[in-house]
């Protein structure tokens, strides 16, 4: 009987290790083959991000969307977007991006947003719906226009949320991102 137990014991053992073994190898299967070289995100003055830039180029991204919780922000802000373009990716090493996602400042819920700037101008925030409730699922997308390239549009939910947006030389140059960031506002 006792051997019978011990057989047993360390078949559950035997079995809970390949099963661990087989997790971590579908984690590692499923993960894009250009994640790996990726550069760590990081902390620069008061900003924190982490998230994942594909490696390869595209006319969009998205995603869907869930405040787990009321954020609590001291200061500055907490996000989670997905979006196109960057800093000095515009014409002239200008700054040309468009993001769409969840926001939260001191003293504000979470808040659907998209955020833009071309051409060297400043970005321009633009709020599409304020205190969205922990739960709520939405799906956000930062997509080209079919038959007209370089410009692009928000989208929430299937339905286009933005104007037509044009971000001269920017069709199939742009890699999709989807990140989570936070900033102090300068106070640590």
């Amino acid at each position: 009987m006792h051997l019978r137990t011990e057989i047993r014991t360390s078949l559950t053992r035997l079995l809970g290790l390949a099963c661990a073994v087989l997790c971590a190898l579908l984690a590692a299967l499923a993960s894009p083959p250009e994640a790996a070289a990726l550069e760590p995100c990081g902390n620069k003055a008061g900003y924190a991000y982490a998230g994942y830039q594909s490696a390869k180029r595209g006319h969009g991204v998205r995603a869907t969307l869930v405040a787990l919780a009321n954020p609590q922000v001291r200061n500055g802000h907490v996000a989670a977007w997905v979006g196109v373009g960057g800093a000095g990716l515009g014409p002239n090493g200008s700054n040309q991006w468009l993001q769409v996602g969840l926001s939260a400042f001191n003293g504000t819920g979470s808040n659907l947003y998209y955020e833009v700037t071309t051409g060297g101008a400043a970005p321009r925030y633009h709020e599409i719906a304020e205190s969205v409730s922990p739960g709520q699922r939405h799906r956000v997308a930062v997509l080209e226009m079919a038959k007209r390239p370089n410009w692009w549009r928000v989208w929430l939910n299937g339905k286009p949320v933005s104007r037509p947006i044009h971000m001269a030389g920017s069709s199939g140059r742009f890699q999709p991102i989807a990140t989570a960031e936070t900033w102090d506002g300068g106070q640590r």
